[in-house]
Parts: C-alpha cells; sequence; structure tokens
C-alpha cells in the first residue's frame, strides 16, 4: 500500500513519536528501533555508485564518496538514476596556465580562438566554492571574433547514446560567476553543438546567460535543447564568448553537467547538485535505501522537508522478523528525505 499525504506533528517517547516501533531522523542523525537508540548502520544501509554532493543549510555543498549517505543537516539526499557525459566536470585534471594560449587545460576539455596574441586566456585559480569545485579562466584582449570557445569535453558525444534523427532532449547545467573583470565587450552563452559521426560539424544552438558578479554564489544555468539536425549522434557543450572590442574577465566554472532528459533543470531532474566527474562519465543506477525494521513493524511513514510524506505498508515484510525494507526510488524528487517512521 502506497500513500500520499502531509507530515503529522511528532509526539511521544523521546524524541520519536509515541507508538513507534523504529524511528529515524536524518537531520538530527539520531535512530531508534523498540524504544532503544542505535547506530546509523544498525537503523539502514545504502548503496550508491559514486560520488555525490548534497547542500547544507548555509547553501554550501559537501562531498561524499560512494556508498557514503548524502546526508547534511537538511536531511538525507536520494539520487535517481543518472548519468553525465562530462568527464571532467570539476576540472581535476585542469593546472595554472603558464602560457596566454590557456594550456593546462583538463585533457577532456577544448577550446578554440585562443591565440596568444588578440585573445588571451589562463587557468588562474582551482578550487572549492562553497564546496563545489571550480576552474577559474581569465580571457583578455581585444578582439571582434564571434565564437570563441570553451568546451568541457573533447568526447562527451561519444557518451549519450543518441540515435541520428531522434530529435533527442538533452538536459545541460553549468554554474558560473563573473570573479573579476566586467562583461564589457562580451556575450556569453551556452553552446551546444551537434556533430555527426566522426565528429562533422552540423550545426549549433546558443542561450544567452549573464554571470552575476556578486560572487555569493555560483549561479544555476539550465537548458534544456531538442537535438535539431536529423543527423546528429553527438554532442558537445561549452560556452561561447562574442567579442566586440577590448575585453578581461574572469569566469568562474563549475558543475558541467550534460545528460538525455526532458527535464528543464538539475532540479526537475531529482537532483539537489550537480553530479561530479573526475575524468569519466558517469552513469549509475539509483541510490537504494535500504531500512533495518524490526519484527511487527505494520507501515513506515516517509516523510520529506517539504513535509510531503509516503506511507509503505510494511507488514508482510516484518510478519517473521526483522527484515528490510528498500525504499522506492528517489521518493521525493531532490527534497531530501527528513523522517522514516515505523509503527506496530
Amino acid at each position: 500500500m502506497l500513500g500520499l499525504g502531509l507530515a503529522a506533528p511528532m509526539q511521544g517517547g523521546g524524541w520519536w513519536p509515541r507508538g513507534a516501533l523504529y524511528a529515524a531522523d536524518f537531520r538530527k542523525h539520531r535512530y531508534m528501533t523498540g524504544g532503544r537508540s542505535i547506530t546509523p548502520a544498525a537503523a539502514f544501509s545504502l548503496t550508491r555508485g559514486g560520488e555525490a554532493l548534497a547542500p547544507d543549510s548555509t547553501g554550501s555543498y559537501q562531498g561524499f564518496a560512494a556508498h557514503v549517505p548524502a546526508r547534511t543537516d537538511l536531511g538525507l539526499f536520494l539520487s535517481p538514476a543518472v548519468s553525465n557525459a562530462i568527464a571532467d566536470s570539476t576540472g581535476t585534471g585542469a593546472s595554472l596556465s603558464t602560457t596566454d594560449t590557456l594550456n593546462g587545460l583538463s585533457g577532456s576539455w577544448g577550446q578554440s580562438r585562443v591565440d596568444g596574441s588578440t585573445i588571451r586566456a589562463r587557468i588562474t585559480a582551482k578550487g572549492s566554492f562553497g564546496g563545489l569545485p571550480y576552474v577559474d579562466v581569465r580571457f583578455w584582449g581585444n578582439s571582434t571574433a564571434t565564437d570563441l570557445q570553451l568546451f568541457f569535453s573533447n568526447a562527451e558525444d561519444q557518451h549519450l547514446g543518441i540515435t541520428a534523427g531522434s530529435s533527442a532532449a538533452v538536459l545541460s547545467n553549468l554554474n558560473l560567476v563573473l570573479a573579476a573583470g566586467s562583461l564589457g565587450n562580451v556575450t556569453c552563452r551556452l553552446r551546444l553543438t551537434e556533430l555527426a559521426a566522426g565528429n562533422v560539424y552540423l550545426t549549433k544552438q546558443l542561450e544567452t546567460v549573464v554571470p552575476s558578479a556578486a560572487a555569493l554564489e555560483l549561479a544555476h544555468f539550465s537548458k534544456n535543447w531538442t537535438v535539431q539536425n536529423s543527423g546528429t549522434s553527438r554532442l558537445r557543450f561549452g560556452l561561447e564568448l562574442t567579442l566586440s572590442g577590448a575585453f578581461d574577465l574572469t569566469l568562474r566554472i563549475a558543475g558541467a553537467h550534460l545528460e538525455l532528459s526532458p527535464a528543464a533543470s538539475l532540479s526537475a531532474r531529482g537532483l539537489a547538485a550537480p553530479v561530479p566527474t573526475r575524468g569519466s562519465p558517469v552513469l549509475r543506477p539509483a541510490d537504494t535505501l535500504t531500512l533495518h525494521l524490526p519484527q511487527g513493524t505494520r507501515s513506515v511513514t516517509l516523510t520529506a522537508a517539504t513535509g510531503a510524506t509516503l506511507t509503505l505498508d510494511t507488514s508482510a515484510a516484518t510478519a517473521a522478523g526483522p527484515a528490510g525494507l528498500s525504499v522506492p526510488e528517489s521518493p521525493f524528487g531532490a527534497a531530501p528525505l527528513v523522517t522514516a517512521v515505523g509503527w506496530r
């Protein structure tokens, strides 16, 4: 039995509701079975096939290794089945440039038009901004080039599985901030390049974005594209700058993401944070959360940070003894799971 509703206030013994056989408070990291406190490992287990990021109440991201629950003071974040075709979204393979021709790019990134003369560029910094890995790239010079490009993988197009003529829907995401300089004489756009087999150029699509100079947080720019050319079988995602004179700006770049999906944003996709990659594209199943329930648990109520609830009938599973209950995939989308309560 499945039920959806709004959460009821908790009342009862200790911090858990009266009558509960099992309780998990993922915000405060406390767990109970049969009226006794238990360890997190005794309360639940989780599998996830790779690294994850999750936000906390300050707006920063925390990182979690494979199979480590992505739990912050906001709750437990569960990822749906997900892919990211960008091989190095974290810039792990990048190094600070030593020339004005933008050397030091990660081996899976690339650029065009940077000549070290009229258009110069350097990687000036790497780091973590609010827990999100970033690369700072400074562009400067004097030019009227219309398609200065920085793209985030030379091979991401090979990992999307697009069938020519399919009019596929593709979700992209990029986090940006104007770290220094100005956008004077510069128009900044997201760029999706469509290619045929052999990386033969077919067409491009553009979306204008305006990185904030406030530097309080990296702005999220999500875009859902529809493949336009019937011969497209590969894609390349990146930035395109249109120049109209002297320019000097530094862009802080993070969170590049590209996958086949009709979703309009990462949040709509069920993701609370970009999916980090460090040299290889990601393709992984949904997180699997298993609650370890005591015998006689008749139902479990899951509550999200939004107040939404989901009730699961567990009477058959726990009739003969303690049992593990697998929680449905990403039950509340991008919202974290706050509590799980098992009833007698």
